[in-house]
């Protein structure tokens, strides 16, 4: 089944950390690692005003990337001047527009949130974060008491269930204690 991203919301995507060039180009740390395919020419964006909702819009007209970043330009900011201002100002887009993912992939604001349980039933809290290392993503699981870092990899993510909020793992020995 391919995962097929059909809700209404707005996605952070990135934050505009700096100007690039004199002719409004703006450097953008991205939250996805293919930068291409999201800041694609004639994508929309919306920069955040008053949060998600009140966020103003924004089309690429162009963007290429650079390390862990992209360049983009959009259409109607042409000035380093009109950049300055937008420098630490977030970028959302809509759910919908995100490039579709193949079976078993997911956005990580998807799984941010999902309960996460072992095969035998024990609730390990709920996914706070995702960090990369590089190899593989690492979910960080917390409930009141404790943290647990619970690494993505086919052998221990056994099921996720985006419509019952759940996670099911089967933790790699010594991950969990008592």
């Amino acid at each position: 089944m391919v995962n097929t991203v059909r809700d209404d919301r707005r996605v952070e995507i990135g934050r505009i950390v700096a100007p690039c060039g004199l002719k409004g180009a703006v450097k953008v740390l991205a939250y996805e690692e293919d930068c291409v395919t999201v800041f694609r020419k004639g994508g929309r964006f919306y920069l955040e005003t008053k949060g998600p909702a009140a966020a103003e819009p924004l089309q690429v007209e162009s963007a290429r990337t650079r390390k862990r970043s992209a360049v983009v330009k959009f259409c109607t900011i042409d000035t380093i001047e009109a950049v300055k201002a937008l420098v630490g100002k977030r970028l959302f887009i809509e759910a919908r527009d995100l490039p579709r993912l193949g079976p078993g992939e997911y956005y990580w604001y998807q799984l941010i949130g999902l309960e996460v349980v072992t095969v035998t039933g024990r609730r390990l809290g709920t996914l706070r974060r995702i960090f990369p290392t590089g190899s593989n993503d690492v979910y960080v699981v917390a409930d009141s008491q404790r943290e647990v870092l619970v690494p993505a990899l086919r052998d221990v993510i056994q099921e996720v269930n985006l419509l019952a909020g759940t996670m099911i793992v089967r933790p790699m020995e010594g991950l969990i204690e008592g």
